[in-house]
């Protein structure tokens, strides 16, 4: 709780931006390179250029080398096996402009539910807590009230639709994309940002039996 109110004064709401923005660019253009795409971060945006497929069939043969390398060992072979069977499906269609429009929000929750797991599990320094767990509990915050303000506010949406720092929002983009109403997609993603990052706290709250659960006071 006193990390999500600490969200509300002017230096760490500064931060909370901050980390938000890194982490959001950093998912764009990571997402680009996965699929053949040239792309580099700015402050708050990302650069990207057209695909190279010739590059797009390098990562697609590398994820066959290593489903086949790791084929033996379990969880690995199954996901490697899936990665390397929807690749072409994605990176090869228009399907992977509209994971590039994902990436930033999917690389949010995902540091979320990290930095969840690095507040409270392991020995780690005690002012790492606060710290991971400001900028999760942000993340979610932030995140769970723009979406929810889609759903739930017309006057929320309609600035989502047409105020954007460049172009169009991402779940704007997604909606054009896929078919989907912006609503539908807002409400899933502010439902991912609940379970996800809120569950990883959760799993990681419970320490293995026999071990003592981690301080957090």
């Amino acid at each position: 709780m006193p990390s999500v109110l600490l969200g509300w004064f002017f230096p760490f709401r500064v931060m909370g931006e901050g980390i938000s923005f890194l982490v959001h660019e950093l998912g764009h253009t990571l997402v680009a390179w996965f699929f053949g795409c040239s792309a580099m971060p700015a402050i708050v945006m990302t650069i990207v250029f057209a695909q190279s497929r010739v590059f797009a069939a390098l990562v697609w043969g590398a994820l066959v080398f290593f489903a086949v390398k790791y084929r033996h060992a379990p969880r690995w072979n199954i996901g490697l096996a899936a990665l390397a069977l929807a690749y072409p499906l994605v990176a090869f269609t228009p399907a992977h402009l509209t994971a590039f429009d994902l990436g930033g929000h999917l690389a949010e929750v995902a540091f979320a539910a990290w930095a969840f797991r690095r507040a409270v599990r392991g020995e780690r320094p005690e002012w790492e807590l606060p710290v991971w767990a400001f900028f999760a509990f942000y993340l979610v915050v932030r995140n769970v009230k723009l979406f929810g303000g889609v759903v739930l506010s017309a006057a929320a949406r309609t600035d989502y639709q047409t105020i954007a720092i460049t172009g169009q929002n991402d779940m704007v983009k997604v909606a054009a994309t896929t078919g989907l109403s912006l609503t539908t997609i807002a409400a899933f993603t502010a439902l991912v940002f609940l379970v996800v990052p809120l569950g990883a706290l959760f799993l990681a709250l419970r320490a293995p039996a026999g071990l003592p659960r981690p301080s957090v006071q």
